[in-house]
């Protein structure tokens, strides 16, 4: 029997939004809302890219839960 590796926090962080990201992209009902969700994520991938690993962790966390629409 195989066990499954615990992966890094950042890996585990990633695949959790992945995860929420599709689950979002999937509620979308319309061709017109989904483009409009993709925009959103888009854009929040972007900002988070764009404050990079060096911005602390405290003020991303706070500010995501502020922007984040999943």
């Amino acid at each position: 029997m195989k066990f499954l590796k615990v992966a890094d926090p950042e890996t585990s962080l990633f695949l959790n939004q992945k995860s929420q990201l599709a689950t979002f992209l999937a509620s979308s009902r319309l061709k017109e809302s989904l483009a409009q969700n993709l925009k959103e994520v888009l854009q929040i991938l972007q900002q988070q890219e764009e404050e990079g690993p060096s911005s602390k962790k405290e003020d991303n966390n706070s500010s995501e839960e502020e922007e984040d629409p999943f």
